[in-house]
């Protein structure tokens, strides 16, 4: 097991041409550009359960910093839905994993609730075996990215487009591999939402 730190230095060692500390901002710069346009072509679609909980929470937290993170949250949840696919597959409750019937090669065990900040309130396994831990959801994502990156694994089918989106878009990191019609089709319809 690797701590989120020690993931990032190894997922910068092998190939993205940027610095360690420009990885998680990259990342959250946009996250936070496609949140809104994200969040706007979601609402009221079925699933997402736990991205519309987290919106109904957001109203009361504190700090602008909480309703940032829940709006960060509540966007990467709620991204799947774009993609017809379903985040609850990727990011499961440990009681959930311990009862799945179905084995999860790849997946991110919650400890805790999912706008927790407490430290390893996340763990990204893969194989069963821990391989980084966050103490927030948006971490715990961008720590699976890197892991799959990292150990040259392929993205899990149920959520592939979704985690493809992710590392191409929110990311901006390009594997000279054509990219899918679908996650241009998605991205063209956030930049229209965007410039409305």
């Amino acid at each position: 097991m690797i701590t989120f730190h020690k993931l990032i230095k190894e997922f910068v060692r092998l190939g993205p041409s940027m610095a360690e500390e420009d990885v998680r901002t990259i990342f959250l710069r946009n996250l936070d550009r496609y949140a809104g346009p994200i969040l706007k072509l979601t609402k009221g679609r079925k699933g997402g359960q736990k991205a519309d909980d987290i919106i109904q929470r957001q109203a009361i937290l504190r700090t602008e910093q909480e309703r940032e993170a829940a709006r960060r949250c509540a966007a990467i949840l709620k991204l799947p839905l774009l993609f017809k696919e379903n985040m609850d597959h990727l990011i499961m409750p440990r009681e959930e994993i311990q009862n799945c019937e179905e084995p999860r090669r790849i997946i991110i065990c919650q400890e805790n609730d999912v706008l927790s900040r407490e430290n390893d309130a996340f763990k990204v396994t893969v194989e069963n075996v821990i391989v980084s831990r966050s103490c927030d959801m948006i971490s715990a994502v961008l720590g699976l990215i890197m892991a799959i990156y990292t150990f040259n694994l392929a993205y899990p089918k149920h959520i592939q487009k979704t985690l493809l989106f992710c590392q191409r878009v929110l990311l901006s990191l390009d594997d000279e591999v054509a990219i899918d019609k679908k996650i241009l089709n998605v991205t063209s319809l956030l930049n229209q939402e965007m410039n409305k």
